[in-house]
Formats: structure tokens, C-alpha cells, sequence
């Protein structure tokens, strides 16, 4: 029982720190990657469906999904 009461205080703490990098992105990488990745309470949508949102193309968003998940490894 301990170990499993380890195991969700330390997946909480993971995403609690998570949480404070991705707020440090800008409202565009948060928009973008927290659709697509659906994190973070926001919906899930397709690439096409942020594109269409951002006035992107698919290609575009996926592309800054990406660097948005650079920028968050580069700020660890």
C-alpha cells in the first residue's frame, strides 16, 4: 500500500512542477500544445481542428507543437 501511496504523491508532484513549465510558455505554445495534447483541462482536439482555431495549417501547428515541447525540455 505504501508504495502505491508513494507512487500518486510522486505523479502529483511531476505534475505540479509540469504544470508550472508549461505556464511559463506563451499563450500560443499553451494553446497549441495543450489541445493537442489535451493536458491540463483543455479539450483534445486533431491538428486540423488547432489549425483551423489558429488560422494555421496542420503542418504549422504541428510544427509548433514541437518547438513548444523544446521549449519546455530547454526550461527544465
Amino acid at each position: 500500500l505504501s508504495a502505491s501511496v508513494d507512487s500518486i504523491v510522486y505523479r502529483k508532484i511531476c505534475v505540479e512542477l509540469f504544470q508550472e513549465l508549461f505556464n511559463k510558455l506563451s499563450n500560443k505554445d499553451k494553446y497549441i500544445l495543450g489541445h493537442s495534447e489535451g493536458v491540463f483541462g483543455r479539450e483534445e482536439k486533431s491538428f486540423a481542428e488547432v489549425a483551423e482555431d489558429e488560422r494555421m495549417t496542420d503542418a504549422g501547428v504541428r510544427k509548433a507543437a514541437e518547438k513548444a515541447k523544446e521549449s519546455l525540455n530547454a526550461l527544465k
